[in-house]
């Protein structure tokens, strides 16, 4: 497979721009006739002249944003916990806001809080603030259709398909699901795009000493920030540390241009301990323990086959919920790292991104504890940070491979998909059995199966195999005029799935939290300016909620009939009394001052109905 390097980062010979094809087939057309000549001058049309590509970038980027603020024009408070409430609430801190309980019982890193904190100081309510996040979100997580067009462009790819496939990648379920809640991995796929890039242009001979400084400092910082984002951006961390290395040894570039890309990585890491000192300080919390528990599994003899599963298992997630274009993305970047004839650049960018995809999935596999459910062994989250760059892989291979290349590319990734998918229905489904189903943790896999209620392994394998092939399929046969067509394809596939996503899993995950989210904090009469007790005998879920939704005072859980009150103390939650007893009893030694407002139910069943018995009852202090 010769061609294959050119696909898969060609930008990395003697001319880093790379001549543009459509440029090429203009010219040869110009030979061959004034005629053709002529077609072709005005095929190009507007992308030839020097202000198109900004203007149709800036132009698609507003409709990116405007997509993503349709599919959540609804949503008003997290549904994610502890996930969300704890970025919000560490948001909030940043903008001066009151000290509170930590919903996730742990400092997260604050690299994604620090982005959203211009919304709380904007928002004087808990329901604006969400609001004013979700539209930071989109502006961010849109920030994918550029940095997919440079990353395009960088493969080789003309413009008008680099345009076409940059808005289809930046629609994909993997890039847009997770910016419809306050969630890091909003900004996870755009900072890979940047690390992979500059990572590159750094590598590339031909730049001045100085851009290639810049690009080193900018792949550093953007994997440093990825971890001041979230603990698996340490695997970022270490690869970029380990090709560092490898390049000082071997004198790849020069010593400005490596003291650079160090600088990076210090100055995303300095500001990530900044972070942590000061939540730490502000919250009287401890430091998150992923880190401990990633190394505490992955050197645990015990479980090496669960966690060798679970990295399969994501695998395949990975291959499918990316339509088997992720799949063709693998097998190109391993083509490129082990053919002869492939530039350094592209070698080494190509081994990263195989590293990155196979050391997320094993830290993660370790990290994640053994909670019974389905998405446990084939989560979707923590590879989506990959998946617009290994998308944007595939999509150049299908543009530029040659016919009997693609074919044969397309074969492989076909064949993983099929073995990654054996593996998981004869290793893993057995456990699906007494596991809980979670829709949240694996959106794209019920959607491509056609049941939001159940997994189905092989239908949802297939259904993915089958989108690969129709995409390829009409390169095969009809080369260049095809390339238009797939390309608006995948922008209308993209946009689809994900709507049906938002719709049938998203929504009803969202409605049946309602309760535990703003229900129960309205019946009980808590005010957003109250500073409430928590008992633990509280619904879990109510406990990471509060902290947030109580937006201008301070939370605590503990129990009050066991610890002093904290001095600011004005309503408590407490475990309410057997049946038939007065509410008085559920608290015998209350202070003076207090006295039982209510009985009430802070549980829900799944459809997030409160349930009809009370477990809490609800104290006011006087005055």
């Amino acid at each position: 497979m010769d061609g294959v390097d050119s696909a898969v980062g060609g930008a990395g010979s003697a001319t880093p721009a790379a001549v543009d094809p459509e440029e090429r087939t203009e010219s040869r057309q110009r030979v061959g006739g004034e005629r053709a000549g002529g077609a072709a001058a005005r095929a190009r049309g507007l992308l030839g002249r020097p202000w198109s590509v900004p203007a149709l970038l800036a132009v698609a980027y507003v409709v990116q944003v405007v997509f993503r603020l349709v599919l959540v024009v609804s949503f008003k408070y997290p549904s994610v916990h502890p996930d969300e409430d704890a970025y919000l609430v560490l948001a909030r801190i940043l903008a001066g806001g009151t000290n509170t309980a930590m919903p996730a019982n742990e400092v997260l890193p604050g690299g994604y809080p620090l982005l959203i904190t211009p919304a709380l100081w904007i928002a004087h309510n808990a329901q604006t603030a969400y609001r004013l996040v979700l539209l930071t979100n989109a502006l961010l997580n849109a920030l994918v259709l550029p940095a997919a067009y440079v990353f395009l462009r960088r493969l080789e790819l003309g413009r008008k398909p680099a345009l076409l496939g940059a808005f289809g990648v930046s629609l994909i379920t993997p890039v847009v699901f997770y910016s419809q809640f306050a969630m890091t991995d909003v900004i996870f796929p755009l900072l890979v795009l940047c690390w992979l890039f500059c990572m590159h242009s750094w590598l590339t001979a031909g730049s001045s000493t100085r851009v290639r400084a810049w690009y080193g400092a900018g792949s550093g910082l953007a994997a440093s920030y990825a971890m001041a984002t979230h603990d698996r951006g340490g695997v970022l961390v270490a690869i970029t540390g380990a090709v560092l290395l490898l390049v000082l040894v071997l004198r790849w570039v020069p010593w400005s241009a490596a003291f650079a890309m160090a600088a990076g990585l210090a100055l995303g890491f300095g500001l990530d301990k900044f972070l942590v000192h000061h939540f730490l300080a502000r919250t009287h919390s401890v430091p998150s323990a992923v880190g401990t528990a990633v190394f505490q599994g992955l050197f645990d003899r015990s479980l090496l086959d669960r966690n060798l599963s679970r990295t399969l298992g994501q695998l395949w997630y990975f291959c499918t919920s990316t339509w088997g274009l992720g799949a063709l993305g693998i097998v190109l970047c391993a083509v490129v790292l082990f053919a002869r004839g492939s530039s350094r650049p592209n070698r080494v960018v190509a081994g990263v991104m195989l590293a990155t995809l196979f050391g997320v999935a094993l830290a993660s596999a370790s990290g994640l504890p053994p909670d019974h459910r389905i998405d446990t062994w084939i989560y979707a989250r923590y590879l989506t940070l990959l998946a617009p760059a290994m998308f944007a892989v595939g999509l150049a291979g299908m543009v530029r491979l040659s016919r009997t290349e693609l074919i044969r590319a397309a074969a492989a990734a076909l064949g993983l998909l099929a073995v990654l998918t054996a593996f998981v229905v004869v290793h893993i489904s057995p456990n699906f059995s007494k596991d809980g189903l979670v829709p949240w943790g694996l959106p794209d896999a019920l959607v491509l199966g056609a049941d939001p209620g159940q997994l189905h392994v092989a239908r949802t394998a297939a259904v993915s195999a089958l989108l690969l092939v129709l995409l390829v399929l009409p390169v095969v046969r009809f080369r260049r005029r095809a390339l238009v067509p797939v390309m608006v394809a995948v922008t209308l596939l993209a946009a689809a799935e994900t709507t049906v996503v938002t719709q049938k899993v998203v929504k009803p995950w969202i409605a049946a939290r309602q309760y535990a989210a703003v229900g129960f904090m309205a019946d009980a009469g808590i005010t957003p300016d109250d500073n409430v007790v928590l008992s633990p005998a509280t619904d879990w879920t109510v406990q990471k909620t509060m902290p947030f939704e109580v937006y201008r005072g301070s939370v605590w859980v503990q129990s009050p009939t066991k610890h002093a009150l904290p001095a600011k103390a004005d309503v408590a939650v407490i475990q309410a009394p057997p049946q038939g007893e007065p509410l008085t009893a559920s608290w015998p030694g209350a202070p003076a001052g207090w006295y039982p407002v209510k009985a009430l139910a802070s549980h829900a069943d799944v459809h997030g109905v409160p349930g009809p018995v009370p477990d809490v009852v609800v104290w006011r202090k006087k005055g």
